[in-house]
């Protein structure tokens, strides 16, 4: 009998040392994956007189892909902001966790997806890319990965996905409040994408020794306007002007705030596409304020 889609878990742990695979400890609400273990051939070089080929040697091998899960309240994605943005912080008195950028990013996680067939479990996982969006339905969470090693089955088995942590209540797009300038704002979808532009590190192994920064972090939002009603957007960027946007929801006690501090409109269009209601589109790029933060993520239960 094969394997099938929907019977599949995919479940995270957080590392102790890059590449070192662990349990995972929580479980994701993923809806689709695409990771895989790639490897660099040598070609045999040998003339021997025949036009027969022979094993190629593998010289380097590593981890790529990425995959999207519905973003929710409580802990579940945890992990995954640590792992992107560098920095948690806790406060057990406030109830908060918070996730600041930092400079390297040296958090590592296992990723093991339930196949049935087998548990492909990745491990030395940095996140190279985060993109959190809302096309007006729920709230998701892409995440690309750059990663050391695959193992099927490895330190991972079933049972350990029926013992990990359940995924929370999903985000859905009327949950948000959008602001700017702490304006609440309508907008019809949004799309905020950190990419940490990580490079995998070979030396002298056939795995990557190690997955680090390979230049500036960028930081970048674009939302849509279901009516142009403003040339408020239009105005920022002829005008270069900085302003603050937070997005943010909550669900009883717990809670999830995306701010902003700085940012500025690379560009606001407001197509007339024919004989309707014009929407307008505004792309930005966050910069870093005084702290050096381009964005902070805080968790409050």
């Amino acid at each position: 009998m094969s394997a099938k889609g929907f019977l599949a878990r995919l479940g995270i742990g957080k590392e102790s040392s890059f590449g070192t695979a662990v349990a995972i400890t929580q479980l994701l609400p993923f809806t689709s994956e695409s990771l895989s273990l790639e490897k660099d051939k040598l070609d045999d070089p040998i003339l021997r007189g025949t036009a027969g080929r022979y094993l190629a040697e593998t010289v380097r091998s590593r981890v790529s892909g990425s995959f999207e899960a519905n973003l929710t309240f409580g802990g579940a994605f945890d992990p995954i902001f640590a792992a992107a943005l560098g920095s948690q912080t806790s406060d057990t008195t406030a109830l908060t966790e918070t996730f600041d950028l930092a400079e390297d990013i040296n958090t590592s996680l296992t990723i093991a997806i339930d196949k049935q067939t087998s548990i492909h479990e990745f491990a030395g996982c940095k996140i190279n890319q985060l993109t959190i969006s809302s096309d007006g339905s729920v709230l998701t969470a892409s995440v690309d990965v750059l990663g050391k090693s695959r193992a099927r089955n490895g330190v991972n088995t079933a049972t350990e996905f029926d013992a990990a942590t359940g995924y929370g209540v999903r985000i859905k797009h009327p949950d948000i409040v959008f602001k700017v300038n702490g304006v609440a704002v309508n907008i019809a979808s949004f799309t905020l994408t950190l990419n940490n532009n990580l490079t995998v590190i070979e030396e002298n192994a056939v795995e990557p020794t190690a997955i680090e920064r390979n230049g500036k972090r960028e930081v970048s939002l674009s939302f849509e306007l279901a009516r142009y009603t403003t040339d408020t957007y239009s105005q920022n960027f002829e005008n270069d002007t900085e302003f603050s946007v937070e997005i943010s929801a909550a669900n009883g006690s717990d809670s999830l705030t995306i701010t902003l501090p700085k940012v500025v409109v690379t560009n606001a269009s407001q197509p007339v596409g024919g004989a309707e209601i014009i929407k307008q589109s505004i792309d930005c790029i966050c910069l870093a304020d005084s702290t050096n933060k381009e964005m902070q993520i805080v968790r409050a239960y």
